[in-house]
């Protein structure tokens, strides 16, 4: 996990140096392009420089080229980069440029900068894009002890209203995700979302979220996770001031989403607790986690669970409900199979066993390879254990007939034995119980199947 990591922070330093390398050393327009999501958007230091799009960003890039005769050089100082959520990432930097001009003179100046990039498709070919750059200059204005320079309205510059939506609208924008506000009592009552949390959920304005949800930001959480989301919120508050929490969100067609919401308490104008945050749709991150964890929980020669994976489930199951019947199976003289066919016939076999296991014991029951020719089947109601024989006895019929018809030299056979019981008893406990009473079985004779209380 930790060289993951590592490797995740170097891709995207790279990707960000690598597109200031092409746009202001190179001047490649084109390469410098490549780098950029559809959704960029982008901030400079004159007031000129906005660029929202890719089409805008070139524009701009071409105006700047007209302009700067000599390549810009750069370097990043005090490079910090946070996860947001898996994939993607908010980094801050200083960064330090300069030109030089035919006669030598070397010009130099230093901004602050900061860049959202998200990873894009799968696997060997994914990788990042960059979602907004913003740079800024320090506040020449601005003395020590200040933390907004307010003295400008005195003098008689006013921030306007409109320069304020303005500037809400392009935040919202360089944004990886919707932004909702809502009230830190029961329920949270929504008092505000912006357009791409709406588009996110599905509504069309905020009057039809609130219509339609009863105006409680819980209602379009998950039933199942409410407690959760809840519960993490109020402790999360009870030591800090914000949350981080992952949680299904429910959209206005029925349809639900992954997310990551990150969020702060905060007050309102009238002094009424309120929580604003900011909220990602990860649902492409959390499925693509969920099918590889569940490839790396599956065999990969018979497709059914491997020990892993089967020792896993077997485990939740039991300590749900302690009720259980615990089959080990042992292909006997299965060797011979590979000895006398080659090992893709025994591939085949192995492939056909495994099959007729998960046709005569569907989910919720569990069939898992162990490795080699052994098997556990388990079955999560101890009053099935005539039911369970039945079908043990058909799998074992099949299996013999199946060898006789393709692999008649090995003389290949199944033998089972079982526990059964309700109990509370661990995934290694049965394991080592059922071994025993299948031990009984191959010392009485190959092809039998024995069952006994745990």
């Amino acid at each position: 996990m930790l060289l993951m990591q590592l490797q995740d922070e170097g891709d995207v330093f790279e990707t960000v140096c690598g597109f200031f390398q092409s746009y202001l050393t190179m001047g490649d327009e084109e390469e410098a392009l490549s780098y950029l999501s559809p959704r960029f958007h982008g901030i400079g230091i004159r007031e000129s420089e906005v660029a929202i799009g890719r089409e805008e960003f070139r524009q701009m890039f071409r105006q700047e080229q007209q302009i700067l005769l000599e390549p810009v050089y750069f370097r990043l100082e005090g490079w910090e980069q946070n996860t947001v959520a898996p994939g993607f990432h908010v980094c801050f930097a200083h960064m330090e440029m300069w030109t030089i001009s035919p006669q030598g003179e070397e010009a130099t100046y230093r901004v602050r900068m900061s860049v959202t990039l998200h990873r894009e498709g799968e696997g060997n070919t994914s990788r990042y894009v960059i979602d907004g750059v913003h740079l800024s200059e320090a506040s020449r204005r601005q003395e020590e002890g200040e933390i907004f320079p307010f003295r400008l309205a005195e003098e008689g510059a006013q921030f306007s209203r409109q320069v304020g939506q303005e500037l809400q609208r392009i935040v919202s924008q360089v944004m990886p995700g919707g932004i909702v506000g809502s009230y830190a009592e029961e329920g949270f009552p929504f008092y505000v979302a912006n357009q791409k949390m709406l588009r996110m959920m599905g509504y069309d304005s905020f009057p039809q979220l609130m219509e339609e949800t009863g105006g409680l930001m819980l209602s379009v959480v998950h039933p199942e996770d409410r407690e959760f989301v809840v519960n993490a919120v109020n402790n999360s508050f009870r030591t800090g001031e914000q949350y981080e929490i992952q949680y299904r969100l429910c959209r206005k067609d029925g349809s639900c989403i992954w997310v990551h919401d990150i969020g702060r308490k905060t007050v309102d104008g009238e002094g009424r607790g309120a929580i604003i945050s900011v909220v990602i749709d990860i649902s492409q991150q959390v499925n693509t986690k969920n099918h590889l964890e569940k490839e790396l929980a599956l065999d990969f020669l018979t497709g059914v669970r491997n020990r892993k994976g089967g020792e896993e489930q077997i485990s939740r199951m039991l300590q749900e409900k302690p009720d259980y019947l615990f089959v080990m199976i042992d292909l006997d003289n299965f060797k011979q199979v590979n000895d006398s066919y080659g090992h893709d016939q025994g591939d085949r076999a192995l492939q056909y066993a495994a099959g007729e296991m998960e046709a005569l014991f569907p989910e919720p029951d569990v069939v898992c390879r162990l490795g080699g020719d052994e098997f556990i089947i388990f079955v999560g109601a101890s009053s099935q254990v005539e039911e369970t024989r039945e079908k043990l006895q058909k799998l074992l019929c099949r299996y013999v007939r199946k060898m006789e018809e393709c692999w008649p030299l090995a003389h290949s056979t199944i033998s089972a034995g079982g526990v059964y019981g309700d109990q509370p008893m661990t995934f290694a406990q049965l394991y080592k119980r059922a071994d025993q009473v299948l031990y009984q079985v191959k010392q009485k004779g190959k092809g039998r199947i024995q069952l006994s209380p745990a």
